[in-house]
Formats: structure tokens, C-alpha cells, sequence
């Protein structure tokens, strides 16, 4: 038999054949070929509609149409359309009058739009993607994808005689979602409510002074770690002679407890004499590995102002390793006699700080419980979970308060009070940490 060789066309219309069996109809005919038209030889192009559904901004390219829900008869179908940054919708089967969605600012390009159900929605959403956001969008509502969280941890005080008992475990703390009762979504919680606890600052006690051989000196360079803020190590160069001066501070006390947050604090300002010059610089830099390798906090060659500087460090760095290094130079010798540059060092140090949950102690009392107003339309209840008492390791469900029925009681604006009478036997599932 033998191979079948297919010949090499363009795609070119050559007519309708209803004559000849399917497999035996020519090149460049068809047997069938709808809303074709061969404007260009080689290129079939869809014909142009003839049937106006609506007119949207015909000045801007229409990118996107997505059609949602036609199948259901249930629920309100819609025409999706994308034109430039804005997106339109009619109603299905044969509205023709498209509706602005407000709320988003697209960038021009096509919209990625996908359908999705939510469990308890009979309704699908489309969901639309692009580089400016993501949204989703049903007959009756327009609303960004996820559903912010509140940033303000909940507060709480005794409420009075109630259900909930700590003794024998650990206090009470409370933490919230927000919820779209539509979709049966849930926000992921708001903060801990935590406060700084022991505080301790540390300082170098030891120096390499010059840090490198054969440069200058800093003056009092023990007065970098000295707990007084009047007193700096300082060092100068002059725009017409090539010098460096550097220091290295080293050798930090052992930290006493563990911290959950720490920071490097440097007290310093650069000083110019007379006019600067672009051969002269004053740098300072930390080292967090013993000085195998240094980041730098800042590197100028003007004044700067006296301010501190705050870099943050991991908690449980070894403080041994950390070093401080201060540098000021001039590489060449075309300055004048009075153009100077000084770097002075006020102050070196560290502070660790341990947070302290804010936790209420209650024996046979109820909490009031203070939480965000959501602002987000979409989030129309909240759910509010609690540890603590015999239920210490997880945050467990008090109730789903629909906002509607909350008040703002003994909160403060912005905020609406929930009851909690929930004895710990009674609570609910546990809260989800990565909605």
C-alpha cells in the first residue's frame, strides 16, 4: 500500500463540493465551511458579525468575552465583556444593553476568566484574573477575589458572672476572620494580641583600632559603647591628603533571654568642613558572620545628620559574630586645606525584646470581646475563635456573629463588641491558619 503523502497548500477557498464522498473532495474545497471568508489568497478569515449586539465603547479594543451561568436556569446568566481597562456585562440570552463594573482598573490586556462554584453557591462565579487584580464576579455582586484580614488583634475584658474558667490551664486570648456568607469564605485571622515584654540592650565591649594595618585610628573609640549619648569616637580626613581611618568594634555580651525580636541601633552623623568633595566618603557597615562579609548601613560622601539607624537582626543570631565597622577616607590630594569630612560615632548597641501575649485570666466569667468593623462590603459576619483555659495548644471556634447583629457596646468606633459565654467543652472546630 502505498504512503500517503499530504500535499503542501495554501489555505486557499476554492468552493463548496456536495458531490464528491468527504474523503475523496479536493484541496482547497470543502465540504462544508461556515462564516469564512477568503479576503487575503493563502488566509481564511472569520467573517464579521452581521448582527449588532450592543455598542461599547467602540473607540477601544474589545479583548475579552466570557459568557457565565447560560446554563443554569436558576440563576442570572451574563455577557462578560472586556474593553480596554473597564469591563461590561449584559444579561443573557439577548441583552444588549452592557452595564460598567466599577471597583477595578484592568490594564488593557486580555482578561484571563475562568467559572468556579463555591460549595454552598448554586451559582457559578466567573473568575477574572489580570496583571492590576483579581475579582469575581456573579449576577448581584462585584468583589475582589480574597477577603482582606483584619491587622488589629481583638481585646478583651471580664464581662461578669459566665462559663468560662482558666484555672488549672492557661489565660484567654481571642483572635477573628471575616466572613462572605455567599460564598462561605473566611479570611485568614487577625494578629495575636501581643505587647513588648523584658527588654535587654546589649553593647560591644572591645575594639580593633585601626580595623586594617596601616590606616588611621579613630579618637575614643570606647565611646561608641559607653551608655552616653553626648560622648562619640570620631575620626577626620582632609580633601588634600590621601588617608583612611577605620574602626571594628567587636566583642558583645551573651544574651540572658531569648528574643523574639532584635535589633543593631547606630548612633552616628557625618560632618563636613568647608565644602565636600567627591574623594572623601565616610561608610558604616555591620557584619552578622565574624567579618567574613559586611552590609552596608549607609556610604556617603556629604553630611548626614545625626539620626539612628535600625537594622533589624534574627532573634537568635549569635550576638558573638556581630561586628561594627566604621570608615571615613579621601583617596587623592586635589582638595583644599579646609575641606573636611568627619564621622562620628555616638552609640553602639543592641536591643532584644520578648512579646508578651495580651491574655485575660477568668474564673466562672464571660469575656467581652472587642474586633475590627470589617470595611470590605463583602464580609457580612465574623467568626471568632479563643485558646486558653483547657484547650491551650489550638484556637477554637467561639460562634459565626453575622454583622448585622453585632453593636459597637463598650468598644471603641471602628469596633464591635461579641460576647463570649462559651465554656471550653462547648467550643467549635479549630481555626484554619492558611485560608
Amino acid at each position: 500500500m502505498p504512503r500517503y503523502i499530504k500535499d503542501k497548500r495554501k489555505l486557499v477557498d476554492a468552493g463548496i463540493q456536495l458531490h464528491t464522498p468527504p474523503d475523496l473532495v479536493p484541496a482547497t474545497q470543502y465540504t462544508r465551511l461556515n462564516n469564512v471568508l477568503p479576503k487575503t489568497e493563502g488566509i481564511l478569515q472569520t467573517r464579521d458579525g452581521l448582527t449588532s449586539i450592543a455598542t461599547v465603547l467602540t473607540a477601544n479594543e474589545l479583548h475579552s468575552i466570557f459568557r457565565l451561568n447560560q446554563e443554569v436556569d436558576a440563576v442570572n446568566g451574563e455577557r462578560l465583556v472586556g474593553v480596554a481597562t473597564q469591563l461590561f456585562t449584559a444579561p443573557l440570552p439577548a441583552g444588549s444593553v452592557f452595564t460598567e463594573l466599577t471597583g477595578l482598573s484592568y490594564d488593557g490586556k486580555r482578561l484571563s476568566i475562568i467559572s468556579f462554584r463555591f460549595t454552598n453557591d448554586i451559582a457559578s462565579w466567573a473568575i477574572i484574573a489580570n496583571a492590576n487584580g483579581m475579582r469575581k464576579r456573579r449576577d448581584g455582586y462585584y468583589q475582589d477575589l480574597g477577603l482582606p484580614p483584619s491587622t488589629v488583634a481583638a481585646t478583651a475584658s471580664d464581662g461578669g458572672a459566665g462559663n468560662l474558667d482558666s484555672t488549672g490551664g492557661t489565660e484567654y486570648d481571642w483572635r477573628y476572620t471575616y466572613v462572605n456568607e455567599v460564598t462561605n469564605t473566611e479570611s485568614n485571622p487577625s494578629p495575636t494580641n501581643v505587647s513588648g515584654g523584658n527588654t535587654e540592650t546589649l553593647r560591644p565591649s572591645a575594639e580593633t583600632n585601626p580595623a586594617t594595618g596601616g590606616n588611621t585610628a579613630f579618637t575614643n573609640p570606647a565611646n561608641a559603647y559607653d551608655a552616653n549619648a553626648a560622648t562619640f569616637a570620631f575620626a577626620q580626613v582632609v580633601a588634600d591628603t590621601i588617608d583612611t581611618a577605620d574602626v571594628l568594634w567587636t566583642t558583645w555580651g551573651a544574651a540572658t533571654i531569648t528574643y523574639n525580636n532584635l535589633t543593631l541601633r547606630l548612633d552616628s552623623q557625618v560632618l563636613l568642613g568647608n565644602l565636600p568633595f567627591p574623594d572623601m566618603s565616610a561608610t558604616l557597615e555591620y557584619s552578622t558572620d565574624s567579618g567574613l562579609t559586611f552590609k552596608t548601613v549607609y556610604s556617603v560622601v556629604t553630611a548626614r545628620a545625626r539620626q539612628t539607624d535600625e537594622i533589624i537582626l534574627q532573634p537568635n543570631m549569635d550576638l558573638s559574630k556581630l561586628r561594627v565597622r566604621a570608615t571615613v577616607a579621601n583617596i587623592s590630594v586635589d582638595g583644599g586645606v579646609t575641606d573636611t569630612m568627619t564621622l562620628r560615632v555616638h552609640e553602639i548597641d543592641t536591643l532584644g525584646t520578648i512579646d508578651t501575649a495580651g491574655t485575660l485570666a477568668l474564673v466562672n466569667k464571660q469575656a467581652d470581646v472587642c474586633v475590627e468593623s470589617p470595611t470590605d462590603a463583602q464580609e457580612t459576619a465574623i467568626r471568632l475563635y479563643r485558646r486558653g483555659g483547657t484547650l491551650p495548644n489550638n484556637w477554637n471556634r467561639v460562634g459565626h456573629f453575622p454583622t448585622s447583629t453585632l453593636v459597637q457596646g463598650g468598644c471603641g468606633a471602628g469596633f464591635l463588641e461579641i460576647v463570649d459565654n462559651i465554656a471550653d467543652v462547648d467550643l467549635g472546630s479549630t481555626l484554619e491558619l492558611d485560608n
